[in-house]
């Protein structure tokens, strides 16, 4: 199976979440120390937090994490979020596809 699959993150997907941050923030220019998931409460979904990943061949590519902020006064709710795919895969619509699935969300 060659298709890119998009999927909530679970603890057992840390690992292969900080080797993608550890590949995307390996190219110079490198301005501050990458942080690095270290527990499952990095990637529990909650109410306010979410982690999508995208697998392809059971290997973790890409991942959006969506942080929804307290709402604003005239305009509603919010959120802010990071995309981040491995170089390797980048310009094959895996960020396209995981901002979708948040949007969807």
């Amino acid at each position: 199976m060659n298709e890119i699959e998009i999927l909530i993150a679970v603890e057992s997907d840390i690992r292969g979440i900080n080797q993608v941050i550890e590949k995307h923030y390996a190219f110079p220019p490198l301005y501050f120390q990458p942080v690095l998931f270290s527990s499952p409460v990095d990637i529990e979904e909650s109410e306010q937090n979410i982690i999508f990943i995208a697998k392809k061949c059971g290997e973790i590519v890409g991942f959006i994490t969506l942080h929804s902020c307290e709402p604003f006064v005239h305009t509603g709710n919010a959120a802010e979020f990071e995309i981040v795919v491995d170089p390797s895969y980048r310009r094959r619509g895996i960020g396209k596809k995981l901002l979708y699935k948040v949007i969807q969300y």
